[in-house]
């Protein structure tokens, strides 16, 4: 496939971006805002399936609109580079 050598995620990796994650969650926001819609986000932890307990998520927020009684879950992707 023309990969010449495989990269794994180290610790810089990830704490790079979950430094950013904030960042990307105000963003986010603001873009909600701009369009006329006022959203919240609320930090999630592991969430479990209610009809398969065993199945479980860890997103990175829930998100809230005004008006609408459902949530959401924010997933937050940071682009990094590999050396």
């Amino acid at each position: 496939m023309g990969y010449n050598q495989l990269h794994y995620p180290t610790a810089a990796i990830m704490g790079n971006s979950a430094a950013h994650e904030s960042t990307a969650q105000a963003a986010y926001i603001d873009h909600k805002r701009q369009s006329g819609r006022q959203v919240t986000i609320t930090n999630s932890g592991l969430t479990s399936s209610q009809s398969h307990p065993f199945l479980g998520a860890s997103g990175d927020g829930f998100v809230s609109e005004l008006g609408c009684e459902r949530q959401g879950v924010l997933e937050v992707k940071t682009a990094c580079v590999y050396n």
